[in-house]
């Protein structure tokens, strides 16, 4: 399948258009994009993951994008991921939105390095009223 060939490619130019495929305007194509390049832990995608996270309004995609950049960001991304969680805040917490919390947090946990996980622990508490998080 594609997937498998976008998955296995070591082909420069391909990665390249993975890479910049997270751009695509249409929002399944950027989800699984954004899928792919976590899986593939592409550290070279980590900038064009943020600036689309920072950029985007689907809640499927927002959260595909999130746990990318937990598989190949730094622990200032955790600051990225939460600001958008404040920006969309009204979107998320609804019943069909309070999955992305669960993506934040699996993002922030991959990211946080802190001593005692003080990033992912402070997400927990904020956001624990509006989506129970189980340990």
């Amino acid at each position: 399948s594609i997937e498998a060939l976008l998955l296995s490619t070591t082909n420069t130019e391909i990665n390249n258009a993975i890479m910049n495929a997270v751009f695509a305007s249409d929002r399944h194509i950027r989800e699984h994009i954004a899928d792919i390049i976590g899986e593939k832990h592409m550290r070279e995608a980590r900038s064009n993951l943020v600036i689309q996270l920072n950029r985007e309004t689907n809640l499927y995609t927002a959260a595909s994008l999130m746990e990318a950049i937990g598989k190949v960001g730094e622990i200032e991304d955790i600051h990225i991921i939460l600001k958008w969680i404040e920006l969309n805040y009204n979107s998320i917490n609804n019943p069909g939105g309070n999955f992305v919390f669960k993506h934040a947090r699996n993002a922030i946990s991959l990211l946080d390095c802190s001593v005692k996980n003080i990033y992912v622990n402070q997400f927990i508490r904020k956001y624990q009223k509006d989506f129970p998080f189980s340990k």
